[in-house]
């Protein structure tokens, strides 16, 4: 059973033609944009069953969304 907190920074640039279908933008004579921004995420509560190869759960809030799950390997 574990808990956790993550932070982090998101940046990037997006590109598109003004022929790409159903775009709606606030400025329409624009065709980058660039992404910047702040990101976090809130493990409440998390389990994980297995030592090298395991399965894990978890519920929390954030750039992961509110409930994960999957399988890792630990080397």
């Amino acid at each position: 059973m574990y808990s956790g907190l993550g932070a982090g920074y998101a940046f990037g640039k997006s590109s598109f033609t003004l022929e790409d279908a159903n775009l709606e933008f606030k400025d329409k004579n624009k065709t980058d944009y660039k992404i910047n921004y702040f990101t976090f995420h809130v493990t409440a509560l998390g389990f994980r069953v297995g030592k090298k190869l395991a399965a894990f759960a978890e519920i929390g809030f954030g750039y992961k969304g509110i409930l994960n799950g999957g399988i890792s390997y630990q080397f």
